[in-house]
């Protein structure tokens, strides 16, 4: 709700970039025009594909692929999400270095695990 009247402030003029990459679907549908997640960093393909989709108006497609991302999430938050993101950038070669304290990085073991929960979930990179 807060959303949708910050989009409707000074008649709609501000551009305001969403922030809940497992709730973008409808916030397109509010009249989101951009968006800003941690997500978006490791799981732009999944998202591109989810704006084409909805730009295109297949919502079946985009539905598909916001529901992806909400279990890309759940997944990550399993293991503690910004340990699992950190170590998913790393499988995409990406090397953006351990959490900071009191956050400790993934075991090899988890590391593993996670690598193939994504693979059974299909996102890139994993």
């Amino acid at each position: 709700m807060a959303y949708q009247f910050v989009l409707h402030t000074d008649g709609g003029k501000w551009d305001v970039p969403f922030g809940v990459d497992q709730q973008l679907l409808g916030a397109l549908v509010l009249g989101a025009r951009g968006a800003v997640g941690s997500g978006y960093n490791f799981a732009a393909p999944l998202y591109q594909r989810l704006l084409s989709s909805f730009f295109a108006g297949d919502l079946v497609t985009a539905r598909a692929e916001q529901f992806r991302g909400a279990q890309l999430t759940q997944i990550l938050s399993r293991y503690g999400y910004m340990a699992a993101s950190k170590a998913y950038m790393g499988m995409l070669d990406i090397p953006v270095g351990p959490p900071r304290l009191p956050i400790a990085p993934l075991s090899a073991d988890d590391a593993q695990r996670l690598r193939q929960e994504l693979q059974s979930l299909g996102v890139e990179g994993a």
